[in-house]
């Protein structure tokens, strides 16, 4: 099974590397061992070109938008029932389709979806709450003002993903480079952690 594998000797060496949030403090080591390795993973699996390639035109396409059109786009998703016209291409772009992809290869993420630098979605294995994120402290905290902090929450439910979960919180960083072009949440099942 893929998460006894992340529990490794590289699991220990990796936990002294990356940033953790505070809230590490109320997980318990066991878990925060597989967090850390999960985080590595995903901040592996985000350098696919699917992702940048989506995000950076995401970006491109938003240099010029206002808070206005994002409020806009903002209310459109949170009044839309189910999946609509205006919301399926963010299930079904080619990112998405790499997001549902790890989601196949590797057992426990009940929800990863990337977002631009604005903020905007720009791909995602579930239809999330709202559309803008970058109002939320988890976004802001995580592209911390465009340097990235990978980092991570406490247990709790997660209404998206409907389980109990902890989020993990990544910068997405461009192909051989720091700079950060959009941000990554993913949420891990618990019962998937404390199985392994």
């Amino acid at each position: 099974m893929w998460i006894m594998n992340c529990v490794s000797a590289l699991s220990i060496l990796l936990i002294t590397t990356t940033s953790v949030s505070a809230d590490s403090a109320t997980v318990p080591q066991s878990l925060e061992r597989i967090l850390v390795s999960n985080m590595k993973l995903l901040e592996s699996e985000f350098k696919n070109s699917e992702i940048l390639t989506a995000v950076i035109n995401s970006n491109k396409n938003h240099a010029n938008i206002s808070k206005a059109e994002i409020q806009e786009l903002d209310a459109r998703w949170a009044v839309a029932k189910g999946v609509n016209d205006f919301i399926k291409p963010y299930l079904t772009n080619d990112c998405a389709k790499f997001l549902v992809d790890i989601q196949d290869r590797h057992d426990g993420f009940a929800e990863i979806f990337i977002t631009d630098n604005h903020g905007l979605n720009v791909c995602q294995t579930n239809k999330t709450s709202d559309l803008y994120q970058a109002d939320e402290s988890w976004w802001s905290d995580t592209w911390n003002g465009g340097v990235g902090n990978q980092h991570h929450g406490q247990i709790e439910y997660d209404e998206s993903a409907r389980s109990e979960a902890i989020a993990v919180y990544l910068p997405i960083r461009a192909l051989n480079s720091e700079q950060v072009v959009g941000v990554a949440k993913a949420v891990i099942d618990v019962t998937a952690l404390k199985s392994a």
